[in-house]
């Protein structure tokens, strides 16, 4: 949600809910969403038509966040008092497309016994960054796969929740749903202690645009001449907290981004650094980059200067799956 008035995502409170210092009297709102099921199975990541007549039972399970997103900020004012909020989730219903064929269709899709699908799944590790660290460093990426078609990162300044509540410009007043832009004169992945991604290393410093330009091609979607991105490039260029004026770099007028380390109940920041791993564009099955070998795969830094807090460094990468279906036991197995 966080803030009263979000300008990147989420919903709004009503205005009637809050005060300057605390919550109002108990009140109710009801909020109603509707979006794509992130399966790789039969939901939007799916690339081909699931025999759902052919299967045993299938169950999807789902499963709330143990964070619930909601920035609660009093400002300069003390709080008087402590925010509570209880969600209810209600009214679930699972709505599918159905298309049914007879048996000689069935037949001219595939085998009758084994059924092949393709789809494509997320995987996520984490890594830190200590507080103070600063010049060339490397972090594992904890990710494994045979074919992985994009691989993304995102850094969030982690502090106590007292620095975070008394000086929340400085530091992440959403906590970990805030993603702040490291300043460094290399930025870049290295898999295989041998692949660069990209070949000419991201300076943050000198052009941030490039790693936005990057991540946005990344994307399977990506269209040149139809591309509109929703990110805001003053909350994608924002600097994770370093303890001092980011737009003070020397030989650089940072101002050009609207450069800053504050962050904002009614703005996340949005950082995100993505690297698209496919051998080509439009790419089939198993075009990606193999994760799985022996040698391990790095973020690659420089850190120009050292920031104030511990950062969090987490990862997700996109990547191939492949659904074996036994149309004759209706079991479904699959392979990464």
């Amino acid at each position: 949600f966080p803030g009263l008035t979000h300008s990147m995502r989420g919903s709004t409170y009503p205005a009637s809910f809050l005060t300057g210092t605390g919550p109002t009297a108990l009140k109710n709102f009801y909020y109603s969403y509707e979006y794509p099921l992130a399966s790789a199975l039969l939901g939007k990541y799916a690339k081909g038509f699931f025999p759902a007549g052919s299967v045993n039972k299938l169950d999807i399970q789902m499963y709330t966040y143990s964070q619930v997103p909601v920035t609660y900020y009093a400002g300069s004012a003390a709080a008087t008092t402590t925010g509570a909020v209880t969600f209810t989730i209600d009214n679930i219903s699972l709505n599918l497309w159905y298309l049914t064929l007879d048996n000689e269709s069935a037949r001219m899709l595939g085998s009758p016994k084994i059924h092949y699908l393709h789809g494509v799944t997320q995987r996520t590790a984490n890594s830190t960054i200590a507080s103070g660290t600063s010049g060339y460093l490397t972090t594992l990426i904890g990710l494994r796969g045979k074919s992985c078609r994009g691989l993304y990162t995102r850094f969030t300044d982690t502090a106590s929740a007292a620095a975070n509540q008394t000086n929340a410009a400085a530091f992440s007043a959403n906590g970990v749903f805030d993603s702040k832009m490291p300043m460094c004169s290399q930025l870049n992945y290295l898999l295989q202690g041998k692949d660069r991604y990209p070949q000419f290393p991201h300076n943050s410093q000198i052009l941030p645009s490039s790693i936005l330009n990057r991540t946005l091609m990344s994307s399977e979607k990506f269209v040149e001449w139809e591309q509109r991105s929703s990110f805001i490039p003053s909350q994608f260029f924002n600097y994770i907290t370093n303890g001092g004026s980011v737009t003070a770099a020397n030989g650089y007028d940072q101002n050009l981004v609207n450069a800053t380390s504050a962050t904002s109940i009614s703005n996340l920041s949005t950082f995100l650094f993505g690297e698209d791993l496919r051998k080509a564009h439009n790419s089939a099955v198993l075009d990606g980059y193999d994760l799985t070998v022996t040698a391990n795969h790095f973020l690659e830094l420089n850190l120009l200067i050292a920031p104030s807090n511990t950062q969090s460094v987490f990862f997700a990468g996109r990547f191939d799956i492949i659904f074996e279906i036994d149309m004759e036991q209706g079991t479904i197995n699959y392979r990464m």
